[in-house]
């Protein structure tokens, strides 16, 4: 029903719901903006802070940006706060860079850094938005911030959460992105390439082996798995650029596989030498390491 008279913290929830039933946002905006405006409208745990984030996102759900885009720039200007609430900066910031304005987004979250008041939640509400708008490099950064400032073991958790969500979509958005040839089922690191992941991220020794005749054992075992194989020969460079100074995991890996031109078919035939570059014959080297494998 219409919110009449005194507005309480329950009535902002309720009457926001309501509004949306009924597909109709002005009544329920003026009634709360006037209890904003005016203290003696104000009921039982009503928050301004709250009452402006609800507002804002009442009037994004009917389209009306620059008028949510006003509502949490006059709780920013008057440096309305609840402790219970996150900052209304952090949603200004969110705002922006949903609406395609990153740099303004910028700025605003890096005046609430300044202020010292960008905690956890306020970094899972603006990686959230880069998220959105496809920003994942900014968005990792956001989450891993937030993380190291989380207090409570379930905040950490969801920060965890977000940022792996986003590296998945990332790592399936380059996926889409096939080479000319097909996708090489199995990754091939040469020994010095190998030898410099491995010493700048220890953790893919779990995925490439710990040194270079795991991993060609591993690669060898792959091929002879694969349905059609081929593989692709990495460069520690390229995968460097590719993981834009983040800590790669297995879908790094995979998303990089997927990017990268085929190098080669397997087995080699006859009396070939190895496909490792080794410069033996491909029966007197890594066929040895694949015999037995199931």
């Amino acid at each position: 029903m219409p919110l009449r008279g005194v507005v309480s913290g329950d009535d902002v929830d309720f009457a926001v719901g309501e509004a949306i039933d009924r597909g109709s946002p002005d009544e329920t905006i003026d009634r709360i903006m006037a209890a904003v405006h005016d203290p003696a409208l104000r009921g039982a745990e009503f928050s301004v802070a709250y009452a402006l984030v609800a507002v804002s996102e009442l009037q994004l759900r009917f389209g009306r940006g620059p008028e949510a885009e006003a509502t949490l720039r006059l709780g920013v200007s008057e440096d309305v706060r609840d402790e219970l609430v996150v900052e209304l900066r952090a949603h200004l910031a969110a705002l922006l860079a949903r609406a395609g304005r990153p740099e303004e987004a910028a700025r605003e979250f890096a005046r609430l850094e300044e202020q010292g008041r960008a905690g956890a939640q306020e970094h899972l509400v603006y990686g959230d938005a880069l998220a959105d708008t496809g920003d994942v490099e900014g968005a990792l950064r956001g989450y891993q911030a937030g993380e190291r400032l989380a207090r409570e073991p379930a905040l950490a958790a969801q920060l965890r959460k977000s940022a792996d969500r986003a590296r998945s979509s990332a790592s399936e958005a380059a996926a889409d992105r096939r080479p000319a040839g097909g996708v090489p089922s199995v990754l091939f690191w040469r020994r010095v390439d190998h030898t410099r992941a491995v010493a700048a991220w220890p953790t893919l020794k779990d995925d490439l082996g710990a040194d270079w005749d795991e991993h060609r054992t591993l690669v060898e075992r792959a091929l002879a798995r694969a349905a059609e194989p081929t593989y692709a020969v990495a460069d520690f460079d390229s995968f460097a650029a590719h993981t834009r100074g983040l800590p790669p995991i297995g879908t790094t890996l995979s998303a990089y596989r997927r990017m990268s031109a085929v190098s080669g078919t397997w087995p080699p035939e006859g009396a070939a030498t190895c496909w490792c570059g080794s410069g033996k014959k491909y029966k007197r080297c890594c066929r040895l390491r694949g015999i037995g494998a199931g």
